[in-house]
């Protein structure tokens, strides 16, 4: 949990997110979308759900401004490029975050048939997320 000292900075960062989302025209209706449309992931089901396909696992915290920036770009891009998106709670999930050696939120991992084949820290473009996606087939 952030120290009292953090919280306005915590709270800038929350506002560039809502103008970054603005600006990029990411539909808001996508951070209500029903959370069945992101499958999550814990250490009995990670296996099962990468084996197959490509597969965007999405390491995230519920306190991060930059993940609520970054869940509606998956979601539309999971959409239109046929690909599963998995998220894997941090705060929930210690056992993965130590195996995939996660020390920043978001981080991406992209899984092809089970292997990872690229990682990024950060908010990306949905442009820079298509061009790893088209890399990967």
């Amino acid at each position: 949990m952030a120290e009292p000292a953090d919280y306005s900075r915590l709270t800038r960062e929350f506002q560039a997110v809502a103008v970054a989302v603005a600006l990029k025209g990411i539909d808001p209706s996508l951070y209500n979308a029903p959370e069945e449309l992101m499958i999550s992931l814990n250490a009995d089901n990670f296996e099962h759900e990468i084996s197959e396909g490509i597969v965007i696992v999405d390491f995230y915290a519920d306190w991060c401004g930059p993940c609520l920036l970054l869940k509606p770009m998956l979601e539309e891009v999971s959409k239109e490029h046929d690909v599963k998106v998995c998220t894997v709670d941090i705060d929930d999930n210690e056992q993965l975050v130590s195996q995939f050696g996660i020390c920043n939120v978001p981080t991406l991992l992209f899984f092809k048939n089970g292997e990872q084949k690229e990682k990024t820290v950060g908010v990306r473009t949905k442009k820079d997320l298509e061009g790893i996606i088209l890399g990967l087939n």
